[in-house]
């Protein structure tokens, strides 16, 4: 059939993640009592959603097998899952923005003039002590992204990290 993905000759990690969900589709298909028109019928929904439609799990995309595994995840009361990477910092609150905005500056040589036009540009406020958490973040972000164009007028060295 042209336009399968095939199983066969697929090596290395991409074959064996897909081979890998496959196995959980079917063990979860299996807990549920699914039978096979029901299954089949969930798996064409759920493909479609992601592309072309098919019955099969075999036939599914890598992207078409997570949103199946999802799916009966899903139905079987399991938490979705999420990426195990870095986890996010915590958002910080009101106060550390304003003592990060305070430290930016210093580090910039900018007075606190640049930081109330910033305000003003950003969140449409009149000056920065009127900015609530998010809106400082979008300022604190505005910042660093000037100080990434313009690394010579950095006064430590500071580099924040790339997005």
């Amino acid at each position: 059939m042209a336009g399968k993905p095939s199983t066969k000759g697929r090596g290395g990690a991409a074959g064996s993640q897909r081979l890998a969900t496959i196995r959980a589709v079917q063990t979860m298909r299996r807990k549920l009592g699914l039978d096979d028109d029901v299954y089949r019928d969930l798996v064409a929904r759920v493909s479609a959603s992601c592309g072309v439609a098919v019955r099969s799990a075999a036939d599914c995309t890598q992207p078409q097998l997570d949103a199946i595994a999802a799916e009966l995840r899903l139905k079987l009361g399991q938490p979705a899952r999420t990426w195990k990477g870095k986890p996010r910092a915590a958002p910080l609150d009101r106060e550390a923005r304003m003592r990060k905005v305070e430290a930016l500056l210093a580090d910039q040589g900018r007075e606190w003039e640049y930081a109330h036009a910033l305000a003003r540009r950003i969140a449409k406020v009149e000056r920065l002590e009127f900015c609530d958490a998010a809106a400082l973040g979008k300022i604190i972000a505005a910042m660093e992204y000037d100080i990434r164009r313009h690394p010579e007028r950095s006064r430590t060295g500071y580099k924040p990290e790339p997005r």
